[in-house]
């Protein structure tokens, strides 16, 4: 299954990597290349991260990564990136 970013994601996402990239630029890039690898793995079993706390779907999942939540939709032929928050914050769709 195709994963796709929004907009929003990719802006919250490298706001988030120059904040890093600020104190230490190879902090940052490992950071982003793990945080990839790990939304990687969610096309191959989107269901089994954990429904989200943020949403009352059974299509929107959380993948935790390194204290933050990536926020994702199963949709039929694709799965939507939209929500990158750090621990309990609010996510806007």
């Amino acid at each position: 299954m195709k994963v796709k970013f929004t907009t929003s994601f990719q802006q919250r996402l490298l706001h988030q990597v120059d904040y890093i990239a600020s104190d230490s630029p190879q902090r940052a890039r490992k950071f982003y290349e793990d945080l990839m690898k790990s939304i990687d793995s969610i096309s191959h079993r989107p269901y089994s991260f954990r429904m989200s706390r943020f949403f009352d779907d059974k299509n929107v999942r959380d993948l935790v990564f390194n204290g933050y939540v990536v926020v994702f939709r199963v949709n039929a032929d694709f799965i939507e990136v939209f929500g990158f928050v750090k621990g309990q914050n609010k996510v806007e769709d």
